[in-house]
């Protein structure tokens, strides 16, 4: 089943168009008015190949210039959506032809930003971004560069093919749709769109399934790295009520198994497990986990269970179960 999710812009200094989005902007200013969206299955198999389409876009240039087109597309950082051979954008125009979209070069930075293209879309749309786990990026393609005519109509339509990542999870695609050069390119009213699907439901993978759509109890990020990276864990003790729900003292209670099958264990309530209080009764603490479990040479970790306490050993886990740990595998991708 595929489903096509609908922008929601301001009208302001904009001309309405009834197709998804523009293929070129005008420098400072704003011909186009995307009011489709864009077509993706609801739900997929690990490992498979998307197809995405944003199809019928409408521009009207005003000047004598070229252009490129740009697309944003947030996805979760264990697809390596970046990386050779995952992600191909192509178009097609009655007016200019067919063509492929490439990454945007490293360091490539919007008119205006000090950021290059993923982190200043990453800032710019963190406040609309509806997934509740930070652990995804945009991935930023353009197309060619092409001199157009003033009152030049152009309209197209963008096929995305993009590999989907190998583990079990609910995620929103984001969508990021805006030209270079772009002027003011972070004001959606005469510069840029965007748009997030529903959530995606992705089966038949690895893992216990990542949830990035509904408020987590609990999580540990970045999901993906290594036992000598820190970690950010963070706990919500007022999701559940548990026997722990009104604990002002927070600890992590923490099982860690090498990739040699050795367990190592620290559920010990002291200051290298202690969490530090937030507000709406949340809790937060980084970790370093070699630290954390006293990892000699040569152990390695494979994998972490964990739990949280108060100073009596109380244990909330998964799903506000106190004998269901949560897990965390290690792993670099």
């Amino acid at each position: 089943m595929k489903k096509s999710y609908k922008t929601k812009v301001n009208f302001k200094k904009c001309v309405l168009y009834s197709l998804p989005l523009c293929f070129l902007f005008v420098y400072n200013v704003c011909m186009y008015q995307p009011t489709g969206g864009v077509i993706q299955p609801s739900t997929i198999k690990a490992g498979e190949v998307m197809n995405i389409k944003i199809a019928g876009g409408h521009a009207t240039l005003r000047y004598d210039k070229p252009y490129r087109l740009v697309i944003g597309f947030l996805v979760p950082k264990g697809w390596s959506a970046d990386q050779a051979g995952n992600t191909t954008m192509t178009y097609t125009s009655p007016q200019v032809g067919s063509g492929s979209l490439t990454l945007v070069p490293a360091g490539t930075k919007p008119d205006g930003s000090q950021l290059d293209y993923p982190t200043a879309l990453k800032g710019l749309l963190k406040s609309v971004d509806p997934n509740l786990i930070d652990d995804n990026e945009w991935v930023v393609f353009w197309s060619d560069s092409k001199n157009y005519n003033a009152n030049q109509d152009v309209t197209f339509d963008v096929n995305i093919k993009t590999k989907v990542g190998p583990e079990n999870m609910l995620v929103k695609l984001g969508y990021y749709i805006g030209g270079y050069p772009d002027g003011s390119w972070n004001n959606a009213a005469e510069n840029y769109v965007s748009l997030f699907s529903s959530c995606l439901s992705v089966t038949d993978g690895t893992g216990d399934g990542i949830d990035f759509c509904n408020k987590p109890l609990a999580s540990m990020l970045p999901l993906a790295g290594v036992d000598n990276d820190i970690y950010k864990v963070d706990f919500d003790n007022d999701l559940y009520t548990t026997d722990i729900s009104n604990a002002t003292d927070i600890y992590i209670c923490g099982t860690g198994t090498t990739t040699t099958g050795e367990t190592v264990t620290h559920c010990t309530p002291d200051e290298i497990s202690k969490m530090r209080p937030l507000d709406q009764k949340k809790f937060t603490k980084m970790i370093w986990p070699r630290q954390f479990f006293s990892l000699k040479d040569g152990q390695v970790l494979a994998k972490m269970e964990y739990y949280f306490t108060d100073a009596a050993g109380h244990k909330v886990g998964f799903g506000g179960l106190s004998n269901v740990p949560f897990k965390h595998p290690f792993k670099c991708l």
